[in-house]
């Protein structure tokens, strides 16, 4: 995700289904060049509050889904809402 700008990335909220005996875990990184390289922050995995505190002009975030069962569950995720501040 662009800002446009160097950004404080303030929280990121995932609407989500998550079955018993699945998982859904968010990780999320940044940085300030439109391809991810040195400058970018590692894989950070998100606290349940939903937490970025990370800054830059670019923002990844990665959903991880799992299922430890036997049946055929899985999350489900229908939206994915990031804010941001100027710095």
């Amino acid at each position: 995700v662009d800002a446009g700008a160097v950004v404080a990335w303030d929280s990121l909220a995932v609407l989500k289904t998550v079955p018993t005996g699945t998982t859904l875990t968010v990780r999320v990184r940044s940085g300030n060049t439109a391809t991810p390289g040195a400058g970018w922050t590692a894989w950070t995995t998100m606290a349940p509050s939903g937490a970025v505190s990370q800054t830059g002009r670019y923002v990844q975030f990665q959903l991880i889904l799992a299922s430890s069962g036997t049946r055929y569950l899985s999350p489900t995720v229908s939206k994915v809402t990031l804010n941001y501040h100027l710095v």
